[in-house]
């Protein structure tokens, strides 16, 4: 948009005081008025355009969150599951503890037959 240049009146008051005259002063007004419009529906789909952006972060965090919450629940559970396994881990081997001295037991008593 281009603002219009004061017409040349050498015998108006305006003119006199180096003024533009009321109707070049009102189209200028006018033609601010509709850029400052346009520039504030940029201004309003630039901000809705973030607006969206800061929703769709803010989604993808609450199912980070949620996807951290069930990966800490099945840590904590295969974490149980470990401790289980130990325990009956330790428990076979000492059976078969038991059980390889009872067969070296069995086998010394053969041989000294």
């Amino acid at each position: 948009m281009q603002f219009s240049e004061p017409k040349a009146e050498t015998t108006s008051t305006a003119a006199k005081h180096n003024l533009a005259p009321l109707d070049t002063f009102l189209q200028n007004q006018i033609q601010a008025a509709v850029l400052a419009e346009q520039l504030i529906e940029e201004i309003r789909g630039m901000e809705n355009a973030e607006t969206t952006e800061v929703a769709d972060l803010k989604n993808s965090c609450v199912s980070l969150e949620v996807h951290a919450k069930t990966l800490m629940d099945e840590k904590h559970y295969l974490g149980e599951k470990v401790t289980e396994l130990s325990k009956t881990n330790d428990d076979l081997k000492r059976k078969f503890s038991v059980l390889l001295d009872q067969f070296q037991e069995y086998v010394t008593t053969q041989e000294t037959k």
